[in-house]
């Protein structure tokens, strides 16, 4: 199996139209489906990479190890939109646990509650069928 350099995977980023610029000053920074690639230098010259990934809004936190495996063995395109499609998923399952385990004896207003989880849910089904396709249109 082809494991990617981090270098590999910046020059990817960089290459890839689907990729968004987000420079600032000295850091050049790439985000796509929610994962951001920094690249600076420090006062020596020498090249950092920093793979985060957006978290709540707009913070963002450390790549898990794991999830940058994911890029190194498959690349930076492939690799973002399986960790999208892997987020979108666990907001699927999320959400129709939600709506299966909904009290309707608490004060909240359970037909309210009820519309806007199953309209997040098909919001979040949507999303995850749109990322597959991409995904195997990319193979």
């Amino acid at each position: 199996m082809k494991m990617f350099s981090i270098n590999q995977l910046w020059d990817q980023a960089r290459k890839d139209t689907n990729s968004a610029r987000l420079d600032r000053g000295e850091v050049q920074a790439l985000i796509s489906s929610g994962v951001k690639f920094q690249h600076y230098q420090d006062f020596d010259g020498e090249d950092f990479y920093e793979l985060i990934v957006a978290y709540e809004g707009d913070f963002y936190k450390k790549l898990p190890l794991d999830s940058e495996q994911v890029l190194r063995e498959n690349g930076w395109r492939k690799g973002v939109l399986l960790l999208a499609l892997a987020r979108c998923n666990r907001k699927v399952a999320t959400y129709r646990m939600r709506i299966e385990n909904v009290d309707e004896n608490s004060k909240v207003d359970s037909k309210k509650y009820m519309d806007m989880a199953h309209r997040a849910l098909e919001n979040a089904v949507s999303k995850s069928q749109s990322i597959q396709f991409k995904l195997n249109y990319h193979e």
